[in-house]
């Protein structure tokens, strides 16, 4: 899961870098409000995403891994979103 992962769900874009030692970096870009950046602490317990502001302080959503590139979280709901993972480009 180190690195960094792009997804998009309902008209915003999620762009996560997940970190050594448990620790994200979170920007939000949306096409109708200013992008926003958060940081947190994340985690995969079971099956289970853990992403909070610290390690008793999390969400989760059921994960699926899909391959080496790719996976899926499912939110309270069923909102299924898929995350792809971004390779550095070089020229």
């Amino acid at each position: 899961m180190l690195g960094r992962w792009i997804g998009s769900s309902r008209g915003q874009t999620f762009d996560y870098t997940f970190h050594p030692k448990h620790y994200f970096t979170l920007t939000i870009k949306s096409a109708f409000e200013p992008s926003s950046r958060v940081y947190g602490y994340w985690d995969i317990r079971g099956h289970a995403l853990h992403i909070g502001a610290s390690e008793s302080e999390t969400d989760s959503a059921p994960l699926e891994l899909c391959d080496d590139d790719s996976f899926t979280i499912v939110a309270p709901g069923g909102h299924r979103s898929e995350f792809k993972r971004h390779l550095a480009e070089f020229a």
